[in-house]
């Protein structure tokens, strides 16, 4: 049966269209080893999208799975799932038509009256908001060019504070490029940050105390394409003489590179990459971090979706030195989401919360002496996953600006390891 299944969906992939229709996101809690075989064989076919988790060695007994299965072959593989004594819940019906609905705010998508942190913003945009904060508040905000990308975008950053000598906390947004609400709350977060300086005391302590830079959008080719081409793109555009485009940034990074969790596939949506910090992203985040090293106080990496705090190891069964801080701060933030919108937030250690990463980001930045270190995950549970519509922008922003706050507090506090 299991071949027969992966077999079907070989053959019927090249059917598949970029649009959606008819396509289904379905939620599978394996209960048998078997199970957890059979899906991580419908991991190898190209068009079959794991959600949650990004990769079919993710999979495990017990814990749910969320794969997007394309609308020319969703039938046969419930079918398949059926015939393998495998329940399942349809998540999303129509992938298409939450494509279509996302822009739902007020009805339309509008950006009329200045600009609109509730809407999602292009690259173009984005680029040109950097500019304007760097121009409106010139003693608070300084805009300079992070790299270049693959394709020739440019990758800015914002460096905000009252002064450039604090320790600094680093926040990216956007590495994978389908999860568009990471750079969205990025530019809510740098615009209060801003504006608040002169009248909240809490805004004033945290632009006095650190500095914070920030890159709002940093797979700015990837997310291009999602609005170009395929909404659904996660990875990078670079193309390394292969049948298929793309490295997921976030298994680039100088930590287990390759290692579990990690696939050295170029069509798989966790391909590696053919070397350590071949995308110039990656290099560039990296840079930063090694040439501030004991300087850092905070790390954080804003994903989406699941809501969860995810602090590490996620590249091995390992505890941090300061496990029992991450703990404790990762509890205090979520209580803050909860107490702000009731949303409820998990946390823990990678291997725990979610599963086994290798090549990520956080680890990384944890093993170069940054104590506070996370990959936030933001709304929502797989409602939406990610088209997560505009009319959820605000919520999720307001939340977790409140989580912000618990964590820079700390971070202005705590010790460099």
């Amino acid at each position: 049966k299991m071949k027969f299944f992966v077999g079907v969906l070989f053959l019927v992939q090249l059917a598949v269209s970029v649009r959606f229709d008819g396509d289904q996101v379905i939620t599978v809690v394996p209960r048998t080893p078997q199970h957890v075989k059979l899906l991580r064989d419908v991991g190898r076919v190209t068009e079959v999208d794991f959600w949650s988790p990004d990769d079919a060695s993710g999979v495990l007994v017990g814990h749910p799975v969320d794969i997007r299965f394309p609308g020319s072959y969703a039938k046969v593989a419930k079918e398949l799932l059926r015939k393998a004594g495998m329940s399942y819940q349809i998540k999303i019906e129509n992938v298409q038509e939450l494509v279509n609905k996302q822009f739902d705010r007020n009805g339309a998508h509008t950006r009329a009256g200045g600009y609109d942190y509730y809407v999602y913003h292009t690259y173009d945009e984005i680029q040109q908001w950097i500019s304007d904060m760097a121009t409106q508040f010139p003693t608070l905000a300084r805009q300079s060019l992070l790299t270049t990308s693959t394709e020739g975008r440019a990758v800015n950053m914002l460096t905000l504070g009252s002064s450039t000598d604090k320790p600094i906390f680093l926040i990216d947004c956007g590495v994978h490029a389908r999860e568009w609400i990471a750079p969205a709350f990025c530019q809510f977060f740098v615009h209060e940050l801003l504006t608040l300086y002169e009248t909240d005391a809490q805004v004033k302590t945290m632009m006095d105390e650190l500095t914070w830079v920030i890159v709002p959008l940093l797979n700015v080719d990837g997310y291009e394409y999602t609005w170009s081409d395929d909404r659904m793109w996660r990875k990078t555009r670079s193309n390394y003489g292969t049948a298929c485009s793309g490295v997921d940034a976030n298994r680039n990074f100088d930590i287990n590179w390759s290692g579990e969790g990690a696939s050295t596939n170029p069509c798989s949506n966790t391909y590696c990459g053919p070397s350590v910090e071949s995308e110039p992203i990656v290099k560039a985040l990296s840079d930063i971090i090694r040439e501030n090293t004991g300087n850092i106080r905070g790390y954080i990496a804003f994903h989406s979706y699941s809501q969860v705090f995810v602090y590490p190891y996620s590249y091995a069964f390992e505890d941090t030195a300061n496990a029992d801080q991450l703990y404790d701060l990762s509890s205090r933030a979520s209580q803050a989401i909860k107490d702000t919108t009731g949303m409820d937030y998990t946390f823990g250690p990678g291997y725990d919360s979610m599963y086994l990463v290798s090549g990520g980001s956080k680890d990384m930045a944890y093993n170069n002496q940054i104590p506070l270190s996370w990959t936030v995950e933001l709304r929502d549970t797989g409602r939406y996953g990610f088209v997560l519509p505009e009319s959820q922008i605000e919520g999720t922003c307001q939340e977790m600006y409140q989580a912000m706050i618990v964590i820079a507090d700390e971070a202005m506090k705590v010790n460099i390891y």
